[in-house]
């Protein structure tokens, strides 16, 4: 990505589309000149692209095989996160390009997409929790820093070190700002909807998610969900399905 983002781009969307089961060929045109709404809703008007016609598809598939490629797909797209925290991801380019696929994927009528993109969003907030849970450690290490810096003899002070810090402070901050952004916008356009879909899978998959974010995660998931999760725990408990009972405790 960092020597040629182009080539790089189309791959990450074809290891999308490919991941629902879909035959489709991603080229670099269709990246290029569609907008990924546009593009997802390309390849969901070609139903005869998806084995028995969608089916039967990766994510939803049961058993050892289906839950080697559910591993596999989500810690692929961890490292993705993992491997570009330190300043592609921040870019606006790919995780534009990576939250716009996902969002529309889950939002899809075609269950194969819809299942996949909702795996796929459920997967990445965790991921960039953590990227920001490292970055506030951070930024508070070089806030102390800073703080300490100043309070040294104007004489003992290093040269410039003190504006080096602040500037690192100040990106850290931005950077802090844009993983905000991205995570909320995940969770209220996949989770927010997802936990209330038809299929009862994909309802399962989104309370199993919460309850690691909340354990994983508890400074950051307990106050997001102080509005939600009393209201969603209540919905999936009522309703028929058993298996969402489970996921619920």
């Amino acid at each position: 990505y960092e020597a040629d983002p182009g080539p790089a781009m189309v791959r990450l969307v074809q290891f999308m589309v490919s991941a629902t089961g879909c035959t489709t060929v991603v080229t670099a045109e269709m990246v290029e000149s569609l907008e990924t709404h546009e593009l997802v809703e390309q390849v969901a008007a070609r139903p005869e692209a998806f084995p028995g016609q969608g089916s039967s598809y990766p994510a939803g598939a049961t058993g050892p095989e289906g839950r080697r490629f559910r591993a596999n797909f989500s810690e692929l797209l961890r490292q993705v996160v993992v491997s570009s925290s330190n300043s592609i991801l921040y870019d606006g380019v790919l995780m534009d390009l990576l939250m716009g696929l996902v969002t529309s994927l889950s939002s899809c009528v075609m269950r194969p997409l819809r299942h996949t993109g909702s795996l796929a969003a459920l997967t990445l907030l965790p991921a960039l929790a953590g990227v920001s849970v490292r970055e506030a450690k951070q930024q508070e290490l070089t806030g102390r820093q800073l703080e300490a810096e100043g309070r040294k003899r104007v004489e003992s002070r290093a040269a410039d070190r003190m504006e080096v810090l602040q500037t690192k402070l100040d990106e850290m901050a931005q950077n802090q700002e844009e993983l905000d952004h991205i995570i909320n916008y995940l969770f209220t356009s996949v989770f927010v909807l997802r936990c209330k879909d038809t299929a009862d899978d994909i309802r399962s998959l989104c309370m199993q998610q919460l309850g690691a974010w909340i354990r994983d995660f508890p400074a950051r998931w307990v106050t997001v969900m102080a509005n939600y999760y009393e209201l969603y725990f209540h919905l999936q408990y009522l309703h028929s399905h058993v298996p969402s009972h489970v996921d619920c405790f």
